[in-house]
């Protein structure tokens, strides 16, 4: 109810009496001194207008508005938020109003806030606070509220959860709170800050909303702000997600060379380190999607590599055979002929017959024994390649559905 009150009577801040009187220059600066000079302004003689006021009771209630105008910075790793607030703080202090229509419609001064009773609190999650704008002077209206406000460059602690990153919403804490009057301080929410979510913020970052607790309820001693930003993945994608994708692209598309070339292994080499370039993992508790992505594509692609090789043994291995065999076919060959010229030489024509006859069947037998030998690893390998990428596209199917559902649903 108090704080109803106070934001009824907050709302009538701009507003001007319709019987104003019309002064010249001369009686509106006789107006304005004459209004110091009640308020007590003048020769700062007033001193109680520096004792704490009193909304009900010991407790003092002072409206707060928060308004985000920039977001300079976010830094996972270091799981920090820099940004730039305008902030606005407004209390009621009694026996300090006076009528616009008796000085020439005044219905608000600039007074210095040395004279007057400041309220102070701080954000609890700031590492760092800096006034980008300070005024010496605070603005009292004509029913009695003070308004002050304030340009702030804060770096505060933001708890984040990167698992879904570059697709990832986050929300940090701004916790208002009064160091000096913790109990003797109720805080409330100046104003709704819905129209914050249209701000468009340039960069990186697109803020959401700005909500605070309580919707204009009563908070003792603190006050707190929830920011809901959502990031731009756009770069992301063109940057690093569709490279890698690509690579993926290019590693598939390697199946059609041909195995035993060694084109293809200088291939696949090449994109595994081009790949390696592209690995960014944000140092967090929990490994992100993205990093599980790259990874994962990395380790395909290593693991592509290391089938190619094999694949290449086996048919380097079918075609070392296939020589050694022919070798053997040929010395066996030569040793028979050389036998059978002895033996004609020595007049033993059926000898040489038969000799020839046995050497030319076992010739003829060590050389398919070598065709099949060669043939099996060269099947071998065939087999293997084959598996190996009707595998290796299931698996990059299903990997790309479940990181995008997780992604994106």
């Amino acid at each position: 109810m108090y704080l109803h009150l106070l934001f009824v009577c907050l709302a009538s801040v701009c507003w001007v009496s319709a019987d104003e009187k019309s002064c010249n220059t001369t009686e509106y600066q006789a107006a304005y001194e004459e209004l110091h000079k009640e308020l007590g302004l003048l020769d700062n003689s007033n001193a109680t207008n520096q004792v704490r006021p009193l909304s009900y009771d010991d407790y003092t209630v002072v409206l707060w508005d928060l308004y985000l105008s920039s977001i300079t910075d976010v830094d996972e790793n270091a799981q920090t938020m820099s940004t730039q607030v305008i902030l606005s703080n407004a209390w009621y202090k009694d026996k300090v109003y006076w009528e616009p229509d008796d000085f020439c419609g005044i219905s608000s001064i600039s007074v210095q806030k040395e004279l007057f009773w400041i309220p102070d609190a701080v954000f609890m999650e700031s590492i760092k606070t800096e006034f980008a704008s300070e005024s010496p002077y605070v603005t009292l209206n004509w029913n009695g509220y003070f308004v002050k406000v304030d340009i702030l460059s804060l770096t505060t602690v933001c708890s984040m959860d990167l698992y879904r990153f570059p697709f990832d919403t986050q929300t940090c804490d701004l916790t208002l709170r009064s160091l000096s009057l913790r109990d003797k301080i109720v805080l409330g929410d100046w104003s709704s800050v819905s129209y914050q979510q249209s701000l468009q913020i340039p960069g990186e970052w697109q803020l959401l909303d700005v909500i605070s607790q309580g919707n204009h309820e009563e908070t003792y001693g603190h006050l707190l702000f929830q920011i809901t930003i959502k990031r731009k993945p756009l770069l992301y994608i063109f940057n690093l997600i569709f490279p890698v994708f690509c690579f993926l692209v290019l590693d598939v598309a390697s199946f059609f060379i041909n195995a035993s070339a060694g084109d293809k292994l200088s291939f696949k080499v090449t994109l595994l380190l081009s790949l390696s370039v592209l690995l960014q993992i944000p140092t967090v508790s929990v490994i992100p999607l993205i990093g599980i992505y790259s990874c994962s594509i990395f380790v395909l692609i290593g693991l592509s590599i290391l089938e190619t090789i094999f694949v290449n043994i086996l048919i380097v291995k079918g075609k070392e055979t296939e020589s050694a065999i022919s070798m053997e076919t040929r010395d066996v060959v030569n040793g028979q002929d050389g036998h059978s010229t002895d033996s004609f030489a020595l007049g033993g024509v059926r000898d040489h017959m038969d000799t020839d006859t046995s050497g030319n069947e076992e010739s003829t037998c060590t050389s398919d024994t070598g065709k099949r030998a060669s043939l099996c690893w060269t099947r071998a390998a065939k087999i293997i390649d084959v598996t190996y990428n009707v595998l290796y596209i299931i698996t990059v199917i299903v990997l790309l559905s479940v990181l995008g559902k997780r992604w994106f649903l």
